[in-house]
């Protein structure tokens, strides 16, 4: 299953894999942390931010 938009061109997509959410943008995965304690996702390619969600964190990574 795929839950996917287009954000200033890009194609950001979330799949369910194996009973896990994926982020990719333009079809390359993301490299995402899911902090257990809040919920919230982060990524090394943008430290020290959290999201609380895949599409919002894609958003952001596109913004960067």
């Amino acid at each position: 299953m795929s839950d996917e938009e287009t954000y200033k061109g890009k194609k950001i997509e979330v799949r369910d894999e194996e009973g896990a959410k994926r982020l990719y943008l333009d079809g390359e995965p993301v490299e995402v942390v899911l902090d257990g304690a809040t919920g919230t996702f982060s990524s090394p390619r943008l430290p020290y931010s959290n999201y609380s969600s895949l599409k919002e964190l894609g958003r952001a990574l596109v913004d960067n």
